[in-house]
């Protein structure tokens, strides 16, 4: 493939990390998130590590040992808990609602029930320097300072994200890359599900992290492919296929559906999805990673056969 592939990165302290117990089964979330800070240990000098999660990272012991590690962390909040703010305590949700707009930029939202296309819309944020405070069943623990962002959408008011970020936010360029950065989590998560859904790393039963990684080490560099693949039918989508992608899957793609047009990367993307059971009408919106893994494997297993004809 016509691609520039970069390795996906797993943490090398799981390499030797097996499958865990039944006893530490039962350790609550916060004692994973703040195990792995532990194990990978504080970033070196002139480098910044930073650590960005959803709202099942909320949590005060997993943020005091990125502090504690030297790291910086950009984390949704989920918790309205208590925050101090130039010596008074507040609740966290009603003090960042309360405040006005400080900048703002245009965003398009993804498509989800209810919003069947993407939208451009406005999204506002605000910000402020904050303690946060320890829950009571830490309390002998110290404040951890830092900052909060809000951002918000009038048009819906279903989003809103409110981030802790341990770094100081002097101007509204800072506040909008702390935003900038909390957004890279989305492409996370598609490489995630294109491993799970798509490339189906779960259901290959391995009980230890090492035969695991093995397989990782196959299924990551696909998963990567293909999400790079996904990322250039979507941002350029009317580019030539024959740009980013090799001869021989466009050929066979041309003949199994008798197109007698050249082929663009965003038809290219539906094509291989149809090889895998998408249907392509036009109210079926983008394929999943389903029926993408199924179609990319029967077109590998063609592109081979092709080779090996070719080869006799």
């Amino acid at each position: 493939m016509k691609l520039n592939l970069f390795l996906p990165i797993l943490c090398p302290v799981l390499a030797n990390h097996f499958i865990r117990t039944e006893e530490e089964s039962k350790e609550s979330e916060g004692d994973v998130w703040t195990e792995m800070i532990r194990r990978i240990g504080p970033s070196p000098k002139k480098h910044a590590w930073i650590t960005v999660g959803d709202r099942g990272s909320d949590i005060f012991s997993f943020v005091d040992d990125a502090d504690r590690s030297d790291w910086d962390c950009v984390v949704r909040s989920k918790h309205d808990r208590k925050i101090r703010i130039n010596g008074i305590e507040t609740k966290l949700k009603k003090h960042m609602r309360d405040l006005p707009a400080m900048t703002g930029f245009s965003h398009k939202l993804r498509s989800k029930a209810g919003r069947a296309s993407s939208q451009e819309v406005t999204l506002h944020v605000s910000w402020t320097e904050a303690e946060m405070m320890p829950p009571d069943t830490e309390i002998d623990k110290k404040p951890i300072r830092g900052s909060y962002v809000r951002v918000w959408c009038d048009e819906d008011r279903d989003v809103e994200w409110i981030l802790f970020t341990l770094s100081a936010i002097p101007s509204k360029e800072s506040a909008l890359e702390i935003v900038q950065i909390y957004t890279q989590r989305w492409i996370i998560e598609e490489y995630h599900k294109c491993l799970k859904t798509g490339c189906k790393m779960e259901e290959a039963q391995l009980r230890a992290a090492d035969h695991l990684m093995n397989l990782f080490g196959i299924l990551g560099v696909i998963a990567t492919q293909l999400l790079q693949l996904r990322d250039l039918s979507r941002v350029r989508g009317a580019e030539l296929a024959d740009t980013h992608v090799d001869k021989t899957p466009i050929k066979l793609i041309e003949k199994i559906f008798k197109l007698a047009i050249p082929l663009t990367m965003k038809e290219f993307w539906r094509r291989v999805a149809m090889l895998g059971g998408f249907l392509g009408r036009k109210s079926d919106g983008n394929p999943g990673w389903q029926t993408i893994w199924c179609g990319w494997l029967r077109l590998r297993d063609m592109c081979r056969g092709a080779e090996l004809v070719g080869s006799c």
